[in-house]
């Protein structure tokens, strides 16, 4: 098994590839960082993905108007609308009734 490199303050080359493309970095200015081949990074993000880890947060940008339409039923129940409207996205999918709230496909004929 091949030794852990730290890197970039992460605890191995993986690691830091992994962090740098989820802030939104592009594989050719992780090579450069890192100093190693492109396919060294698209090896590594291979490697990452295969070992399960979990998907970190993403961020959801909502327009100011939707935001501020949201705050009544937020306050309502004491959350924030960040948490309102992540209760709402998450209820949803769990509960498969993206197709019934949006109602945007053709009935079936």
């Amino acid at each position: 098994m091949p030794k852990r490199i730290r890197t970039l303050g992460y605890p191995s080359r993986t690691a830091a590839v992994a962090a740098l493309i989820e802030s939104g970095r592009k594989p050719g200015e992780i090579a450069t960082l890192i100093g190693c081949t492109l396919l060294e990074v698209y090896n590594a993000r291979k490697f990452h993905r295969s070992l399960g880890e979990p998907i970190p947060d993403k961020t959801v940008l909502f327009g100011g108007d939707i935001f501020q339409r949201g705050e009544r039923f937020a306050m309502a129940r004491g959350i924030t609308v960040n948490e309102l409207f992540r209760r709402i996205v998450e209820t949803a999918i769990e509960e498969n009734i993206v197709d019934a709230v949006l109602d945007d496909r053709e009935a079936p004929q």
